[in-house]
């Protein structure tokens, strides 16, 4: 019986020597994964034409879900270090700061490509068929968004990514009285009825 358990005991090692090694090589190549996802997001810095946001938003979006399964990755490879009681932990407090980078280039293109989609339908189309508390909510988020990158890239000295969100930002805001007006004779028109 004595034999038999050192036997499951050494089996036992021999799979948790396994299962460590497998689970170092999948960090290795993860590590190599977050220097490509921290390179992306740095060279968001040279995306600069209004006319290519169709194109720029689909990349943050594309990104902020790499960005996301990330972070869940590194927690997962830190949950299994402490099975493994691995002395140094490793860290991954590059997501955390990349994310925080990466923000105002999100909010920017994000912003920008719904702008961009909705401005006809919203200016030009008939304000009856508009959803005038959608529309409101919409551009009270756009503004708030474009505000916080502007700041930030002003504040990074990123003055071609500055001018698109200011840009932006400024059509928003001329168009922000025409929401307010079309909520107002909605209003009128609902309650004379």
């Amino acid at each position: 019986m004595g034999h038999e358990m050192v036997k499951v005991e050494k089996n036992l090692r021999v799979l948790e020597f396994k299962y460590k090694q497998a689970m170092e090589e999948e960090q290795e190549e993860f590590a190599g994964e977050l220097t490509t996802l921290m390179d992306d997001v740095e060279r968001l810095k040279t995306l600069t034409q209004l006319s290519d946001a169709p194109k720029n938003a689909l990349k943050v979006r594309g990104l902020k879900r790499q960005l996301a399964e990330a972070a869940e990755r590194a927690q997962l490879f830190t949950s299994r270090e402490g099975l493994f009681n691995v002395a140094n932990v490793t860290e991954y407090d590059a997501i955390q700061s990349t994310t925080k980078k990466f923000e105002p280039f999100y909010d920017l293109w994000d912003c920008a490509e719904r702008w961009l989609t909705n401005q006809e339908n919203w200016t030009n189309g008939p304000f009856q068929e508009l959803d005038s508390d959608a529309v409101e909510q919409a551009v009270g988020a756009l503004l708030r968004a474009l505000t916080k990158s502007a700041k930030t890239f002003d504040r990074l000295g990123l003055s071609s990514c500055n001018v698109i969100s200011v840009q932006v930002r400024e059509e928003v805001k001329l168009f922000e009285p025409k929401v307010t007006l079309t909520l107002t004779l909605t209003l009128t028109v609902n309650l004379t009825l």
